[in-house]
């Protein structure tokens, strides 16, 4: 017999709820507007890079194109950035009505959930460098997808065959290794790239990355319908887990840190 949840008033009380769903939405927005005037106030002048005399937008564009596609590590680390959206975007879909349906959680529950997760983003952006130092750049973010990022995989057992908030944690850990890691690997591009072509090389990755995530969002929330929030994300864990093959399968398997510059410079 399927276990439901126990129901629960949408008005019960929490710290969290206490305000209501527009004033959180008001009180995010206000974060936006403070930020917009923090970053306005700041005064640093830098000197324009140099730039070469220009050719046409759809040639440069083919010139970014094809320095991403031949260079192994740019490419590599493309595609192992689309894998990895196209699963989290896709647990993202139905996280909510995962908490909400399928573990019990209040709506307060869920930004309680959502902050302790947030806490392993932080600590993944202040780990990054040092975790670079100590292991170096490829061996770090191998370390990142290949130890932190499965621990996402205790996620869906919530409510289940493990407590909510230890599959809060594990999600934290796993959220703090993908974004240690992509500090990792952005880092890489702004020293790797050439100046003169970092802007093409970067559109391009770009559009490689972002294109997985509506992709991810459309497919977990179709897998969501289809087979229920909890399947779907034990499906897109295991999409986000693959990312890290990618990694295997390429050159950086085998290094300690990323080259300084591309080997035809």
């Amino acid at each position: 017999m399927t276990r439901r949840p126990r129901s629960r008033d949408p008005a019960s009380p929490a710290s969290s709820q206490a305000f209501g769903a527009v004033s959180g939405l008001l009180a995010d927005a206000v974060t936006y507007l403070v930020a917009a005037v923090c970053v306005g106030s700041l005064r640093v002048e830098e000197k324009p890079p140099a730039v070469s005399e220009r050719r046409g937008i759809l040639r440069e564009i083919g010139e970014g194109v094809r320095f991403l596609v031949r260079d192994p590590y740019l490419r590599t680390l493309a595609s192992f950035a689309a894998v990895g959206n196209l699963g989290l975007n896709g647990i993202q879909a139905v996280q909510t009505v995962f908490l909400i349906r399928s573990v019990g959680v209040t709506p307060g529950g869920v930004g309680m959930v959502f902050a302790v997760v947030s806490i392993g983003g932080l600590a993944g952006a202040t780990l990054a460098g040092r975790i670079a130092r100590r292991f170096g750049t490829a061996r770090g973010l191998l370390l990142c997808e290949l130890v932190g990022a499965p621990f996402i995989l205790l996620l869906p057992l919530a409510g289940d065959r493990l407590p909510l908030a230890a599959s809060a944690v594990a999600w934290s850990v796993a959220v703090c290794g993908v974004i240690a890691g992509n500090v990792i690997a952005g880092s890489f591009y702004q020293a790797y790239c050439p100046p003169a072509m970092i802007g093409r090389i970067r559109a391009s990755a770009s559009t490689v990355n972002f294109s997985a995530i509506p992709l991810g969002a459309l497919l977990g929330g179709w897998l969501g319908e289809v087979l229920g929030a909890r399947t779907t994300i034990w499906i897109m864990a295991s999409v986000l887990l693959s990312a890290g093959a990618v990694l295997l399968a390429s050159p950086l398997r085998a290094m300690r840190s990323f080259p300084e510059r591309p080997a035809e410079s």
